[in-house]
């Protein structure tokens, strides 16, 4: 998937990077300032490799998506409304496009050059199915952490894969994106 590709991209080069250095440092007249430029730039792609994977845990497990009770009967507008103004900063080009009752809406943001032409979609929906008569022996609006594993409404059907996409807009925007990233996120997924 694109966002994999986002996080092992810069895995790989670090792991490159750490072989050219080894074999540099091999050679009978090591050029050792050019190996240590190599693994100078190979920790840093690591750095950037687990930045984006602790911005995107920190992100999910802040559980602001899961507590929007979007549940498919319901309003998703509160969720709409935090994702326009979560996006503001990074220069989206943000469209809503709402059901006939103006009571949900979609939202079809671009991050990037908007007069390229394609790009990715990030698509998701922002409902959830009800939790009415459900055992839940937590509040299924509220992310809790256990066992290492995050539990709420729509942590895996769709708000974390959501989350991810949120959390790496500020990196894919830093990178000077040639191509645009668009989020779809719609509603009455679930009905």
């Amino acid at each position: 998937s694109a966002l994999a590709h986002e996080i092992n991209q810069p895995m790989a080069a670090a792991r490159a990077l750490a072989r050219s250095a080894q074999e540099i440092l091999r050679q009978p007249q090591a050029d050792v300032p050019r190996a240590e430029k190599n693994l100078a730039t190979a920790v840093a792609e690591i750095d950037l490799a687990s930045g984006i994977v602790r911005r995107m845990r920190e992100f999910i497990r802040r559980g602001r998506l899961v507590a929007f009770p979007t549940v498919s009967r319901d309003s998703n507008l509160e969720l709409i409304d935090f994702v326009r103004e979560l996006l503001r900063p990074y220069g989206a080009d943000v469209r809503l496009t709402f059901d006939d009752d103006r009571r949900k809406a979609n939202l079809f943001a671009t991050v990037g050059p908007r007069d390229a032409a394609g790009g990715l979609v990030l698509s998701g929906h922002t409902d959830v199915v009800p939790v009415d008569g459900q055992a839940w022996d937590t509040d299924p609006f509220a992310m809790t952490e256990r066992g290492g594993n995050l539990y709420g409404r729509g942590t895996a059907d769709m708000k974390g894969f959501i989350a991810v996409a949120l959390a790496l807009v500020p990196e894919l925007k830093a990178r000077g994106l040639r191509t645009p990233i668009h989020l779809a996120l719609s509603y009455d997924e679930e009905v």
